[in-house]
């Protein structure tokens, strides 16, 4: 009876603190052999469980532990679950983002282990989540922070670093280190001493104990010298770091590059040194004034107007000028820059004279004043009038020039009506050519019948003679061959044959010999070569040395074209029969 009130005090104790422990606590259910899948659910799981997701207890047990978990988180937990039930692990704990009622994610801090019975096999999974968002979110907030500090100090667009109290690095920002181009470990350490122009040395030995008294620096121009050799100036402010209790901590200071800021400085002097000698040696007189009070002047100007340099200093613009009243001769300097004006000028002694002035604004020691160059025009005035007289005077002559030309046009227009007639009578005539040409073309046609049926029947004339002529000779040829005896005569014979041969056969052909320029006895000696003869046979047929022959025919060789070619005389001999 003891024991059974104890189990239930014990029951009761367990379930009271499993209800209202402000951590999340949820069971799971063990299947000894089954890999997780994600697909598992609680059995049960307590208030603070059920207030991290926002789900009543029944719509939290119908949640699978993927279902309830970022897509994300899902794989990493199944991992170190199953390597939990596969006795790698007593435990196992993961920050991962849960999937809360209403669709937002919230960061929790997971722990999961087994709960076993007497024997030791594991009955269920018991699974605890914590609520971490705001840690996340401060740890979020945190790098944030950092990162600001980074942009700050890192990224600033100026130099910053922190000295020690004997002038050595404690710390420099990547700005510093970009512009001096060094790296962090060549610089932290050094005297800053180390990084200055040798000129400068001693002036921050004396100095800078008195910055670590004064608390602070302001606008302390110097040079330093970067890396590559290579000089920098600039411009530092810097303010002392204390412990809360007042003791010296650190420097802290930032300087500007103001190397091009000198250079511009030392440009704009050296300019305003070139502008003076400019002006000095212009054929302009130059001269800058404000609120019409002349400031400035080169000597060209003074003399322009007939004063020395010193007297032209505080007159005011209108006593130079001529015509109407002070305000209105002031009018007349008014100008935009790219305007040119012309005045009258009023020299020292009274005289007038033309003058051309072009001004604009300029930064002049600090202030905007109106410089202007001023020029005598008087020589150009009088070649403007000649000009204008001699325009006159072509423009007489581009009249007559024009009424020449006038009578010329018309006289043009005259020939060309003229020439169009000739024209259209040229065309009619044309017209009739051609039609006379039609006629003589069907002229033509019935002449060139009448000349293909001449040539028929003279065609056939031919062929009938040398059809006769064969057939009387041969029977007689024949005759003469069975009585000759010695070999010459035979070869003479031959020839008599191939001869009538070529005279009977309507097909024999003849070598073109128009073209190659060749002797009749050539022409022999190559008709000899085509039938076969040797050099021997023709030597004998013409009397003739077997020399001569092989003279022939290198001529023939060369007049065909054929010399020092791999061509037989003979083939392209029966190549010309045409």
């Amino acid at each position: 009876m003891t024991e059974n009130v104890s189990g239930r005090i014990s029951d009761e104790k367990f379930r009271a603190l499993f209800e209202n422990s402000a951590v999340g606590i949820s069971l799971i259910a063990y299947s000894p052999g089954r890999p997780p899948t994600g697909e598992e659910k609680m059995e049960v799981c307590n208030r603070a469980m059920r207030d991290f997701f926002g789900y009543s207890q029944e719509e939290m047990l119908s949640k699978s532990i993927a279902e309830l978990a970022h897509p994300d988180d899902v794989a990493k937990d199944l991992t170190f679950l199953e390597e939990l039930l596969a006795g790698k692990r007593q435990s196992y704990h993961l920050e991962k983002r849960y999937l809360r009622k209403g669709g937002q994610y919230v960061w929790g801090y997971l722990s999961a282990s087994l709960i076993k019975d007497g024997a030791g096999k594991p009955v269920q999974l018991v699974r605890t989540v914590e609520d971490i968002s705001r840690q996340k979110k401060a740890q979020t907030e945190a790098q944030a922070n950092e990162e600001r500090y980074r942009l700050l100090y890192d990224d600033a667009p100026v130099c910053y670093h922190s000295l020690d109290e004997n002038g050595y690095f404690i710390d420099v920002n990547e700005t510093w280190l970009k512009t001096l181009g060094y790296a962090r470990a060549e610089v932290i350490g050094r005297s800053f001493s180390d990084f200055l122009h040798p000129d400068w040395i001693p002036n921050f030995k004396k100095n800078f104990p008195c910055f670590l008294d004064a608390g602070m620096t302001r606008d302390f121009e110097f040079d330093m010298v970067r890396k590559d050799g290579s000089p920098l100036s600039v411009c530092l402010n810097g303010k002392i770091g204390r412990n809360p209790d007042g003791s010296f901590r650190q420097t802290h200071c930032i300087f500007l590059d103001v190397t091009q800021k000198k250079q511009m400085q030392q440009a704009l002097r050296e300019s305003e040194e070139r502008f003076r000698c400019l002006a000095e040696a212009t054929f302009e007189g130059i001269f800058f004034y404000d609120q019409g009070t002349i400031i400035d002047a080169n000597s060209v100007f003074a003399e322009l107007f007939g004063y020395g340099p010193e007297e032209i200093l505080g007159m005011q613009v209108t006593e130079l000028l001529a015509g109407g009243s002070s305000p209105q001769r002031m009018s007349a300097m008014a100008m935009d820059d790219n305007d040119f004006r012309e005045v009258l000028g009023r020299k020292k002694d009274g005289t007038c004279f033309p003058v051309e002035i072009h001004g604009k604004d300029i930064p002049y020691k600090g202030r905007m004043v109106r410089v202007a160059a001023i020029r005598d025009i008087t020589a150009i005035k009088m070649a403007e009038n000649t000009l204008k007289d001699i325009n006159q005077q072509l423009e007489m002559r581009v009249n007559e020039r024009t009424a020449s030309l006038v009578r010329i046009n018309k006289a043009r227009e005259k020939e060309i009506l003229e020439r169009k007639e000739i024209e259209k009578d040229l065309k009619q005539q044309d017209a009739e050519l051609q039609a006379k040409q039609v006629r003589l073309e069907e002229v033509n046609t019935a002449l060139k019948v009448l000349l293909q049926e001449s040539s028929a029947a003279k065609e056939q004339f031919e062929k009938q003679i040398f059809l006769n002529i064969k057939k009387l000779l041969e029977p007689h040829i024949d005759d003469l061959e069975s009585v000759l005896t010695s070999r010459e005569q035979k070869s003479h014979l031959d020839i008599v044959r191939h001869d009538i041969e070529k005279i009977s056969s309507s097909f024999a052909g003849k070598i073109s010999v128009e073209n190659f320029n060749l002797t009749p006895r050539e022409i022999f000696i190559a008709d000899y070569i085509r039938q076969g003869k040797t050099n021997k046979d023709i030597a004998q047929l013409l009397k003739v040395t077997p020399s001569a022959i092989d003279f022939h025919r290198r001529n023939l060789r060369n007049k065909l074209h054929i010399k020092g070619k791999n061509i037989s005389l003979r083939s392209y001999l029966l190549t010309l029969v045409g």
